[in-house]
């Protein structure tokens, strides 16, 4: 699974989605996720307008599967 740092200046905003934290997040040390038509962007919650990590959603997908069967515990 490889990412790629997004260039924030190529987003066109009117395809933007809105940036989502984990629920168990209580602080600002998290990581947030926007779901976009085109990749799903990572980036850490306290440095808001820094660089992201965009996946494929089939990465993204296949992540979250591994994550639900404990393979990452």
């Amino acid at each position: 699974m490889r990412a790629k740092a997004c260039d924030r200046g190529a987003v066109d905003e009117s395809t933007r989605s809105s940036w989502r934290r984990g629920s168990k997040c209580e602080s600002h040390g998290c990581v947030e996720v926007s779901i976009r038509p085109d990749a799903v962007s990572i980036r850490d919650s306290k440095i808001t307008n820094g660089p992201e990590l965009a996946y494929s959603h089939t990465a993204w997908a296949a992540f979250i599967g591994a994550v639900k069967i404990g393979e990452f515990d």
